[in-house]
């Protein structure tokens, strides 16, 4: 079953373009043209959400705080931004990952592809052993130890 990715950009080339290249992936694409738009299309069946950050009538960040409140669905958000604040911000609302403007639609692909690997499943759920010292995190897997 091919993954459904929301595509919330306001630029039309940009839209297009990912959405082209997206399908020919292998993904079904929904497109929204504005934060309002893409909150109205967001959906269970929406495996991905491709977000810009500056958009007309809802904002990239209002989309992914409303879009938190009801689902985990991954998050990429794709902006002009680069100030360190901007980024914070986004993760601190639950965006997964940040892909900066100018980009290649193969980026996304593949940030996709590591989002994917890196999302506890049934048979690898990550627990934290809460052993935090001021350089590193050590975090235990059922079958071993990451560091």
């Amino acid at each position: 079953m091919k993954k459904k990715v929301l595509i919330i950009e306001d630029e039309r080339p940009i839209n297009d373009v990912l959405k082209e290249y997206l399908e020919v992936s292998g993904y079904l694409c929904e497109q929204a043209f504005d934060g309002l738009d893409g909150l109205m299309k967001f959906n269970p069946s929406i495996s991905i959400i491709i977000c810009d950050v500056m958009m007309p009538k809802l904002g990239g960040y209002s989309v992914v705080a409303e879009i938190r409140k009801q689902s985990d669905v991954p998050i990429i958000m794709l902006t002009a931004l680069s100030d360190e604040e901007d980024i914070l911000k986004g993760y601190e609302l639950g965006v997964d990952e940040y892909v900066s403007k100018p980009f290649s639609p193969q980026i996304i692909v593949k940030k996709e592809e590591a989002i994917k690997r890196f999302k506890p499943t049934k048979y690898w759920e990550i627990f934290l052993e809460g052993i935090l010292d001021k350089t590193k995190i050590v975090a235990k897997h059922k079958k071993g130890k990451f560091t």
